[in-house]
């Protein structure tokens, strides 16, 4: 069984990842003149914004502001629970708890355009064109990355500069991150040598992909759609100007207070036991049916076999009920087996679980 249930730990590590051995040499690593950041204005109090919509098939943990304009709140589709921040929406239709404010998300959308155009216009520091848009296990420096077609990203991309570094990456084609079995071997985008999440801004015009259990950071301006698939995590903003889709995300602002990561693990774990609840429930229905298909198999095959010998011989019956037995134990002790092996994985999920909320709570001790 794969990692369902570790789908959202690795938030909090995605800020302060460390580098590897063996990393790949960066590229272009003397710093152009000093990037100043995108300018989100208004944008930047939100950790998602769509103008089309928001929908999550749960359950997620977001932290942070959320909200959609010009589109109706019924177009929110994300629990008040998995939300610790305020839903905004332009009217009443929306999640029961949100708050309506049509004044204050027309501003923000108007300035999550100006952020992507700014973005835009920015001039190449940079070699266009890098990897032909494959970047995979490639380290880049600070400063303006430019590509005319798709970016894919396939093993591990490391972003490597100071704290008051600036990388921009503009992409004229899609950005696709690519998926992986668990958390464990999700593809990365790691930060290394205090860069930070808050000054890494990714403008793509096509449509944004963060793969199974993919960790991602930075700001996400995105023309067409952002769709974060099942277990990835974002350390950044999914600014969309269409929608942006969730399946069992975290999703955390990329410069969180001591307060708002504690939040974050409390959420996390609300969502982690969720998951298994679930998961156990899935589990033992499917056992059930499995059970009912069974036996409704070995009737029909008995009923078959009757048909077939209106007048066996007593060896020949008990020749037929010994095989049918046998089958019988050989399902359910494969039924045992499958619910042991389930019962362990849950239990190593939730040992791995707890050992990394620990660490995590250790490092939302050192913010302020």
């Amino acid at each position: 069984m794969k990692n369902l249930n570790l789908v959202l730990m690795a938030a909090l590590l995605a800020l302060h990842s460390s580098a590897s051995p063996g990393m790949a040499a960066p590229h272009q690593l003397t710093s152009p003149t000093k990037l100043a950041p995108v300018d989100l204005r208004s944008a930047g109090s939100f950790v998602i914004l769509s103008k089309t919509g928001i929908t999550d098939v749960p359950a997620s943990a977001i932290v942070g502001d959320i909200g959609t304009s010009p589109i109706t709140g019924a177009a929110i589709l994300v629990p008040c629970t998995e939300v610790v921040g305020t839903i905004y929406s332009v009217d009443a239709a929306g999640p029961a708890c949100e708050v309506t404010d049509p004044t204050l998300l027309g501003l923000a959308v108007g300035d999550m355009m100006l952020a992507y155009a700014d973005a835009a216009s920015r001039a190449p520091t940079r070699p266009t064109e890098l990897g032909a848009g494959n970047i995979s296990g490639l380290t880049l420096a600070p400063g303006v990355w430019t590509w005319s077609s798709d970016v894919v990203i396939n093993s591990d991309v490391t972003l490597k500069g100071g704290p008051n570094d600036v990388w921009i990456l503009q992409i004229a084609g899609n950005l696709d991150i690519a998926s992986g079995g668990d958390i464990a071997s999700g593809i990365k985008v790691i930060l290394v040598g205090g860069a930070r999440a808050a000054n890494v801004f990714w403008q793509v015009a096509g449509i944004t992909t963060l793969g199974t259990y993919s960790t991602f950071n930075g700001t996400i301006f995105d023309e067409t759609l952002i769709a974060l698939q099942t277990g990835a995590v974002l350390s950044g903003r999914a600014l969309a100007q269409t929608a942006v889709t969730l399946q069992q995300n975290a999703i955390i602002a990329p410069d969180e207070t001591k307060t708002q990561c504690e939040a974050f693990l409390k959420a996390e774990k609300t969502v982690f036991d969720d998951g298994q609840k679930a998961e156990k429930l899935a589990f033992t229905v499917a056992q059930a049916a499995d059970k009912l298909a069974f036996d409704a198999g070995q009737k029909a095959e008995k009923l078959n076999w009757q048909i077939a010998n209106p007048h066996p011989t007593s060896a020949l019956k008990n020749t037929f009920d010994a095989a049918q037995e046998a089958a019988k134990r050989v399902f359910t002790a494969a039924q045992a087996a499958a619910k042991l092996a389930f019962t362990a994985d849950q239990k190593a999920d939730k040992l791995a679980f707890t050992l990394q909320q620990t660490i995590d709570k250790a490092q939302c001790n050192t913010l302020l």
